[in-house]
């Protein structure tokens, strides 16, 4: 069983109108504090779940190529897909964004 409050988060506010993580049921379970860092901090945390999520997925899909219910081509793309999808919901920016801020098509 998990140890930590079960997702979906996302980021809420609180009844002073701060910004607060709140668990599915709106419960709140984080306050991010930096500034002026807070908003992409609190994205950030509260994408947490879905990204431990996604990163469980993308094992058993490597495992699926290596017991040969998978092919490597189809796996590279359920991997892309699983992969940008989690970095969007971490950064609130496409991948698209990301490259292009950061001038990298791809890691080399």
């Amino acid at each position: 069983m998990s140890k930590h409050t079960p997702g979906r988060w996302h980021l809420g506010k609180d009844r002073h109108r701060d910004p607060l993580i709140m668990d599915a049921e709106n419960i709140g379970i984080a306050v991010p504090v930096t500034w002026p860092e807070w908003k992409a901090n609190a994205r950030l945390i509260a994408a947490a779940p879905d990204l431990l999520e996604r990163h469980t997925n993308i094992l058993k899909i490597i495992k699926g190529v290596e017991i040969g219910t998978l092919t490597y081509e189809t796996a590279i793309g359920m991997i892309k897909i699983t992969s940008e999808t989690g970095i969007e919901s971490a950064t609130g920016q496409s991948i698209d964004e990301i490259t292009a801020a950061t001038g990298r098509e791809g890691v080399k």
